[in-house]
């Protein structure tokens, strides 16, 4: 059996194969930007050759672009829908997309125009030549339009393809998607709502399934017999194919034909055609973006064909569309080849033997160009030193050197900077200006492919760099690397250079990092113990620092890469910690820290918050071990709400200081020039440090999507290395700089007076720690004594992330375990799993902070941590799936229940808004509250509009969800006086919510 592979890439980076079966795991996981379109049956040799077996499978691909008006592509791509509804295709059947870029994309699945059982033989053997096939029916007069880009049908890889939803920059800085469109839209489609369709990702579309259509398949198997003749003509034309590449003009017998003299005139324009574009790509136009140079040439002979008697193509412009047709098949098309004797065969029997009207040089002169044939070589003209860079010009008679650069690398400083796929993202060198060294630094692919952006680079060092055309650039980066391997100026082969060159991971996000140790041979990596699976690092973007269990090499003996900070768009990293500078823990400083421990301990009076706060802190260190070796794949958002004046500010802020040692880690202000973009772009550079967002209100945001997009972000941020949809990136997808497709990882925490959500979704995805005034009465001189000398929670910090680095992966593992198990015995009800797991991570979390402290002062916090743990293993905490918006929705109602109907239009009437009813519960006898949601969301939004509040719940169907959802509402019904959305409440748990019973 066949082994079929596919190429992947990021950006513009290098293209890897994969083996097909493994491909939706890619496109799941990697999120590469382009894959090919074709799969091939063996991969080149190391040469970059491939076997003569080279077969490729696939189905039939189309695309459409245009330097027109998007206008334009679109209706070309109508009138080719047209073509297939002529030809009984169901459109349905295809599958079609917007490229984002004034393009559409296409497939044609082989099952329409293939039998089942061809299908099944394609997919098992392939063929050769299957990419001319596709192009040769695409180019056929049925099927063929304007704007359609016959280019893409080479070999090789297999053509790249653009992957669907994944973001593109525009040159407008815009940021745009290929997404999927059914073609219904697509042919009511304009160029106002292509921009609106591209804007955000789509949800994919699948055809319905493929019908075999007799007209396309009778098309293919044209096709196929027209590729093997062309391709058999070929082989026994190579032995006399000629081209005039480097001749002055075009020979001047082409050049009459072209004019339209000496052509057979009893002749039908398509055999003339084909003669005519292959000698035309022989000549001077041999790329696809001649076209209109070519048709500029043939003016002549499209004039001689107006008319002609029984002609199919009588008018000019009817002429010149066969002609371009023709070109679009032929250009960069290698079943194709010139030849005299072929093109002899359109001619008429006086030019027949005029051997020179075939093309050749009867006189012996090739006409050849001497500026052609006397060009430099790539890198023959260009040299570099320890002194700068000389480029020498001039004749062989007479040289003369030029320096253009001060600045080089110093020799033996190489290092490749690569992704977790082995793309080199970097160079890292020492500079050298005049000689001297410059201390190490990183250069992108971006940086050396860009002229002005490394003349800025080599000034900001003190040196100089001539502002040189992008070939004399790629010929200095050339000399650069040459000089690097050679110790002289003479050539080397700066491939073989870089081969050499030590490799370094390009790690993008701050915090920890996990480095597989298993060998990519490794066939079975479970039989590796788990504590020899991984090395752990803490990465900041000035400083590496490695866990004392890292082995540098893998589990073949091989050297693993050494992990590197490197984010071009942020080169100081998004956070910017600098935690290892603190350079101590509670184990080995000389810092007294036992009081300001003491003080975190005792914050505030709330233990069961308190500990949420020091559980998710501390599982920030812990939750990307735990990622990677599969034990979780969410992670708690951390919600702290509390009245005005309680505290949470203060207490998020000396929580921060557990990941920095000079710096103070801001919080992002809800709408304050934070939007979801930026949050987005964070998330997606830390592992480890917080994102925490402050003054999440909806009163104070206004009539914005602000809200709503910050609610989808925390349902994705949940879910731990959710690729982020949306913001920044580079029209290239480059894997290092293009934040866009890069997961996010970072925890996050948000902070407002109530939990402004009213999603019982969101609200099991949360630890949520309230905190009153209350609880910090008699406690103030605990919080003036860390803010005052912080420097000891930083302490505290660095050794929580030491340990965590320095524990075995199977003592993470489980100490987890232990966690979930009693998570579990605590709070699990048979649904509520989310709640558990959430739980079962802040516990994780709270018991290695107490192992750190008591590991450093024995006996002294037992006591507190004990009771701490045991608040915060209260089920009644967690089980209560109250919002307290919820809660403050009930109170905002039951206001509105006392007040005088007579004089008050928004007040909640008994009989109308709501009643009681007398029933049994665990309680006893109880009255029951009953709520008829649709007439009290009429109530709630009078009510709001008349104080000047924003809702914060927007529909009467979000309200009702809400409190349906809500443990506090025992059941929902159809009540015969208050309608049917009619919600009946506990009034036993509304009092310990706090929440005023209804008036009587």
């Amino acid at each position: 059996m066949n082994n079929w592979y596919f190429y992947a890439q990021h950006g513009k980076g290098q293209w890897k194969p994969y083996t097909s079966e493994d491909k939706l795991e890619v496109l799941k996981n990697d999120r590469p930007d382009f894959i090919t379109a074709l799969e091939v049956n063996c991969l080149p040799d190391k040469d970059g050759k491939y076997p003569k077996a080279l077969a490729y499978r696939g189905d039939l691909y189309l695309d459409w672009d245009g330097k027109d008006e998007i206008q334009d592509v679109l209706d070309s791509v109508k009138r080719f829908m047209f073509k297939l509804e002529n030809l009984k295709v169901d459109l349905n059947q295809l599958r079609w997309w917007l490229s984002g870029n004034k393009g559409v994309h296409c497939v044609i699945p082989t099952g329409v125009f293939l039998s089942e059982g061809t299908v099944k033989s394609l997919n098992g053997k392939g063929h050769p030549s299957l990419h001319h096939i596709y192009r040769r029916m695409v180019s056929d007069n049925d099927l063929i339009t304007d704007h359609m880009d016959l280019s893409i049908y080479t070999g090789g890889k297999g053509r790249m393809w653009r992957v669907e939803n994944m973001p593109r920059t525009l040159s407008d800085g815009r940021t745009t998607y290929k997404v999927p469109i059914t073609a219904a839209n697509l042919k009511n489609l304009d160029e106002a709502r292509y921009w609106e369709t591209v804007s955000e990702p789509r949800e994919p579309i699948y055809p319905t399934p493929a019908i075999k259509n007799l007209s396309l398949s009778t098309l293919f198997s044209i096709s196929l017999d027209e590729v093997n003749r062309a391709l058999k003509l070929r082989d026994d034309n190579c032995k006399n194919e000629m081209n005039f590449y480097d001749w002055q003009e075009i020979p001047s017998t082409i050049r009459a034909a072209f004019n339209g003299e000496g052509i057979s005139s009893h002749l039908d324009l398509n055999t003339i055609k084909i003669q005519l574009c292959v000698a035309a790509v022989a000549t001077k136009f041999p790329k696809l973006s001649d076209e209109d140079a070519f048709i500029e040439s043939i003016q002549g002979f499209i004039q001689s064909r107006v008319g002609t008697p029984g002609a199919a193509h009588q008018t000019a412009q009817q002429i010149e569309q066969c002609m371009r047709n023709g070109f679009r098949s032929i250009a960069e098309n290698s079943c194709y080849a010139y030849t005299p004797q072929a093109f002899a065969s359109i001619l008429d029997t006086k030019h027949k033997d005029n051997l020179d009207y075939q093309g050749r040089d009867v006189t012996g002169e090739s006409g050849q160009d001497p500026a052609i044939t006397n060009q430099a070589d790539f890198q023959g003209n260009c040299f570099a030193n320890d002194g700068g860079v000389i480029i020498i010009e001039g004749n062989k008679k007479e040289k003369k050197d030029r320096a253009v650069s001060n600045y080089s690398w110093c020799q033996n400083s190489l290092m490749k900077i690569v992704n977790d796929v082995g793309e080199i993202q970097a160079y890292s060198v020492i500079p050298l200006i005049d000689k001297e060294e410059r201390p190490r630094t990183t250069i992108s692919l971006d940086l050396q492919l860009n002229t002005a952006k490394m003349c800025r680079h080599v000034m900001s060092l003190g040196g100089h760099l001539e502002f040189v055309s992008s070939q004399t650039l790629s010929q200095v980066r050339s000399a650069w690397l040459n000089w690097l391997g050679s110790g002289a100026t003479e050539q080397n082969d700066y491939k073989s250079v870089v081969s050499r060159a030590p490799i370094v991971e390009a790690v993008r996000s701050e915090g920890i990092f996990v480095q597989s140790r298993v060998s990519s041979d490794e066939l079975d990596p479970e039989s590796i113990p788990l504590d020899e699976r991984y090395n752990v690092f803490w990465v900041e973007p000035t400083n590496i620092v490695d866990g004392e269990l890292v082995n540098k090499k893998d589990t073949d003996g091989k050297r693993l890469p050494d992990p590197l900070f490197y984010d071009p768009v942020n080169p100081e990293g998004s956070f910017g910690i600098e935690l290892s500078r603190t350079n101590q823990t509670l184990e080995t400083t000389r810092t007294p820290c036992k009081e300001s421990v003491r003080a975190l301990l005792e914050l505030n009076g709330n233990f069961h918050s308190m500990a949420v706060m020091l559980g998710w802190f501390t599982a920030c260190s812990l939750k990307h071990q735990l990622y990677t070796v599969g034990c979780i794949t969410n992670f708690p958002i951390l919600q702290v709400y509390g009245e005005a004046g309680c505290g949470k500010t203060t207490t998020m802020n000396l929580m921060l200081k557990l990941f920095s040692w000079n710096k103070d880690l801001r919080l992002n202000t809800a709408g304050d020039g934070t939007t979801i973009a930026s949050l987005r772009i964070s998330a997606a550079t830390s592992t480890s440090i917080p994102l925490v967002v402050d003054e999440v209100k909806a009163q104070n945001l206004g009539h914005t999507r602000w809200m709503p997009e910050f609610r989808n972000f925390l349902q994705n941020i949940y879910t731990i290395g959710q690729q982020s949809k949306k913001a920044g990136g580079r029209a290239e997808g480059g894997h290092s700089s293009e934040l866009v497709s890069a997961k996010q990882f970072a925890p996050v925490a948000f902070l407002g007076e109530t939990l402004e959500t009213s999603q019982t979704s969101l609200m099991e995805r949360l630890a949520i720690a309230g905190f009153h005034k209350t609880d910090k009465v008699g406690r103030d001189q605990y919080a003036k004594a860390l803010i005052d000398n912080p420097r000891p929670i930083s302490i505290l910090g660095w050794s929580i992330v030491t340990s965590a680095m320095n524990t075995p992966m199977s003592e993470l593992v489980n100490l987890y375990k232990d966690c979930q198990k009693l998570a579990e015995e605590k709070v699990y009800t048979g649904s509520n799993d989310r709640i558990t797991a959430t739980l079962a991570m802040v516990l994780t979390g709270f018991r290695f902070f107490s192992k750190v402290i008591n590991n450093r002062y024995g006996e002294e916090f037992k006591s507190k941590l004990e009771s701490m743990e045991h608040a915060l293993l209260d089920a009644n905490r967690w089980n209560r799936i109250i919002s307290s918006e919820v809660v403050r929705l009930l109170n905002f109602l039951s206001q509105s229940s006392y007040e005088d109907s007579d004089f008050n239009r928004t007040a909640a009437v008994k009989g109308q808004h709501y009643d009681f009813e007398v029933g049994t519960s665990s309680e006893g006898v109880t009255k029951f509250l009953l709520l008829s949601i649709d007439r009290l969301y009429t109530l709630y939004r009078l009510r709001c509009r008349s104080i000047g509040e924003t809702p914060v719940f927007t529909s009467e169907d979000e309200m009702y969800e809400a409190l349906r959802n809500a443990s506090i509402t025992v059941d929902a019904y159809h009540h015969p006086e208050l309608g049917l959305k009619t919600l009946k409440i506990d009034p036993n748990i509304m009092e310990k919510e706090g929440v005023r019973m209804f008036k009587d």
